[in-house]
C-alpha cells in the first residue's frame, strides 16, 4: 500500500540528493526499522534546508561575511547538519528562515528526537514518531523559505526576460524550481501580482510564460494557488487560456464560466479562438447537450478565423462543420457582398478539406449572380482553383451534370 508520504514526495519534485534520502526512510519505516527512518526523514529536511541556503541571495539584515560563511559551512561535511538546524535557530542579527517560534520549537523537538536515533540511546522511537515528522514536513516545510527570497527570486525572473542579461534558449525551470523555497504559501497570491506587474508587456506577456511554466512544473498548492489567482479576474483567465489553451483541463472551471466563455468571449474582436475551443471540446467541458448550440455561436462570430489542422479533427467530431457549411453554402448563397468577402478564409479552407457537391457548388455559382461581386472571395477562388487542377475539374463535372446550373462569368476562371 502506498503511503501518503510517497505521493507528498513525488509532489515536492525534490532534488537527487534530497529523494534517496525519503526512499530509504519509507523503506525502513515499512520494514518497522522506525530510528533509521526517522534518522534519514530528518537528513532529507536538512538537506532540502541546506540547498535552500546555497540557491538563496544574503537575505535582508545578515551581514555578507556572515551569509557566505554560513555557505561554507553547510557544505562541512562533518558539521553541515548542525549550522542548517542553527540556521534555523538564528533571530540575530536577523532571521534567515522567518518561521514561528512554535515552529523553531519543533525544529529543536526533531532535532533531538534525531540524536535518539543516531546515538542509539534507549528512548523509544515508534512509527506515530516518524509518522508526526512526515505531518510536521508536509504541513511546514513550505513555510521554510530564506528571507528576502521572494524578493529576490523576482528579479531573476526579471532578468531572465531581459536579453542584454539572458539569452533567449536558457531554460526558465531552475527558477521555476526555486519557488517553493523561496516563497511561503501565504505570500503566493502576492508574489504572482508582483511577477505580472513585473514583467507583464503588451506585445509580451511574459508573466504567462513564468505560470504555464509553474503548471508544468507543479502538481500541489503553489499550483492551486496560480489557479485560484488567474480566477480572480476573468479578463486575466482568458488571456492566459488564449495563451496557453492546453492548460485549460488543469484550471478548474465552473460551468458558468465556460458557458460564458463560448457563448459571449470566443471569437470576440476576431481573435482566433479555436484552439481553447476545441480544448474545451476535447476534455469533455461543454455539456454534450450544449455543444450543437455552442457550435452556432463560434459559427455565428467567426470572420477571417480558420481552424488549424489539430483543431480540424476535434471540431468535426464534434459536428462543427455541419453548422459552418449552412452559414458559408447557404441554399442561394450568400447575398451581402461584404459578408461573402469577410468569409472569404473559411470558404477556401472548406473546400480545401471537404469534397464538392451539389450544395456548395449551386451556393458559390449563386454568390456570383448576386448584384455586387464579392471581389476579395472571387481573388481568393482564382487563385485557388490556379492551383488545384483536380478540384476544378470536379467543379465542373458537378455543373455539367447539373441542367439547370451554369458558371457565372464572374467565375469564368474555374471553367474547362
Amino acid at each position: 500500500m502506498q503511503l501518503k508520504i510517497e505521493n507528498w514526495i513525488v509532489e515536492q519534485k525534490l532534488s537527487r540528493k534530497v529523494t534517496p534520502l525519503f526512499d530509504e526512510a519509507i523503506k525502513s519505516y515499512k520494514a518497522s526499522a522506525y530510528k533509521a527512518s526517522l534518522l534519514f526523514s530528518y537528513l532529507g529536511f536538512m538537506t532540502i534546508l541546506k540547498e535552500r541556503i546555497i540557491k538563496s541571495q544574503l537575505p535582508p539584515g545578515i551581514p555578507q561575511g556572515m551569509w557566505d560563511q554560513l555557505k561554507i559551512d553547510v557544505q562541512n561535511r562533518e558539521s553541515w547538519d548542525k549550522k542548517v538546524f542553527e540556521s534555523t535557530q538564528i533571530h540575530r542579527p536577523a532571521v534567515i528562515f522567518p518561521i514561528s517560534d512554535t515552529i523553531k520549537r519543533e525544529v529543536v523537538y526533531w532535532k533531538d528526537r534525531r540524536n535518539d536515533c543516531a546515538h542509539f540511546k534507549h528512548e523509544k522511537i515508534d512509527y506515530h514518531h516518524v509518522e508526526s515528522f512526515w505531518s510536521f514536513l508536509e504541513t511546514n516545510l513550505s513555510k521554510f523559505a530564506v528571507n528576502g527570497g521572494k524578493a529576490s527570486l523576482l528579479r531573476k525572473l526579471k532578468n531572465h526576460f531581459d536579453r542584454s542579461i539572458t539569452p533567449l534558449d536558457q531554460e526558465i525551470n531552475p527558477l521555476i524550481i526555486e519557488i517553493e523555497s523561496a516563497v511561503e504559501i501565504n505570500e503566493l497570491q502576492i508574489f504572482y501580482s508582483e511577477i505580472e506587474t513585473e514583467l507583464d508587456e503588451i506585445w509580451e506577456p511574459n508573466h504567462f510564460i513564468v505560470y504555464g511554466a509553474i503548471l508544468d512544473y507543479y502538481n500541489n498548492q503553489i499550483a492551486d494557488e496560480l489557479i485560484d489567482y488567474l480566477k480572480v479576474d476573468d479578463n486575466r483567465l482568458i488571456s492566459f487560456i488564449r495563451s496557453y489553451p492546453d492548460k485549460i483541463q488543469f484550471l478548474n472551471l465552473h460551468q458558468e464560466f465556460i458557458r460564458d466563455l463560448w457563448y459571449n468571449k470566443l471569437f470576440s474582436n476576431s481573435a482566433d479562438d479555436f484552439k481553447v475551443y476545441t480544448g474545451l471540446l476535447q476534455n469533455n467541458l461543454i455539456r454534450p447537450q450544449d455543444i450543437e448550440e455552442a457550435n452556432q455561436r463560434v459559427v455565428d462570430r467567426l470572420g477571417t478565423q480558420t481552424p488549424d489542422t489539430y483543431s480540424k479533427v476535434i471540431l468535426e467530431q464534434n459536428g462543427f462543420y455541419g453548422i459552418l457549411r449552412n452559414r458559408i453554402f447557404p441554399e442561394g448563397g450568400i447575398f451581402a457582398f461584404a459578408t461573402a468577402n469577410r468569409l472569404t478564409q473559411l470558404i477556401i479552407h472548406y473546400v480545401e478539406n471537404f469534397d464538392l457537391d451539389e450544395g456548395i457548388v449551386r451556393a458559390i455559382c449563386d454568390t456570383f449572380t448576386n448584384p455586387y461581386k464579392p471581389n476579395t472571395l472571387q481573388d481568393r477562388l482564382r487563385t485557388y482553383f490556379a492551383n488545384r487542377p483536380a478540384k476544378k475539374q470536379h467543379f465542373n463535372d458537378i455543373v455539367n451534370g447539373l441542367a439547370d446550373l451554369e458558371i457565372p462569368d464572374r467565375l469564368d476562371f474555374i471553367r474547362i
